[in-house]
């Protein structure tokens, strides 16, 4: 006597993995990574904000050595801003602030005052700065040198993928 038990079809099960892996293995974001000069100096504060392809901002600070990271940027094209602000500029309005109830026991500082300097105000907004980057899964380096001569800006990436 044959074993009469149904053929099961592999087609839909085989639909299904696949769909699977159309959709859900691909990464949604990708870090974005690289140091920060202008005119050849390493801006050593502040922060790098991404603008990503789903209009929010993304924010990554600046470290002393210039580096940042922007993590979880979805990806896309996306526009970069760069702002740092003097690291003193905010010491005497929270002295000020705290000064009738009790003295600061410490102030925090935003970089090196003694290393600081200021960047052009075009760099601080996303469609002033020329800057743009496309996110792609994983790690992406993105160097960013501003570059300001005779009131032109000149903006350079160095990009690896990683």
């Amino acid at each position: 006597m044959k074993n009469k038990l149904p053929l099961r079809r592999p087609l839909p099960g085989l639909l299904g993995l696949v769909l699977v892996a159309v959709t859900g293995c691909g990464a949604a974001t990708g870090d974005v990574t690289g140091t920060v000069t202008y005119q050849g100096k390493i801006v050593g504060s502040g922060e790098v904000i991404i603008a990503a392809s789903d209009s929010l901002p993304y924010y990554g600070a600046i470290q002393d050595d210039g580096s940042y990271i922007v993590p979880k940027v979805p990806l896309g094209s996306a526009k970069i801003a760069v702002v740092s602000p003097d690291p003193d500029a905010g010491n005497d309005m929270a002295f000020k602030m705290t000064k009738s109830i009790k003295p600061p026991e410490s102030t925090p500082v935003r970089g090196d005052p003694s290393k600081w300097f200021a960047l052009p105000d075009e760099y601080r907004h996303f469609d002033k700065s020329n800057l743009t980057v496309t996110v792609i899964g994983g790690m992406n380096q993105r160097d960013i040198r501003l570059d300001k001569i005779q009131g032109i800006a000149f903006v350079c990436f160095t990009t690896t993928a990683r």
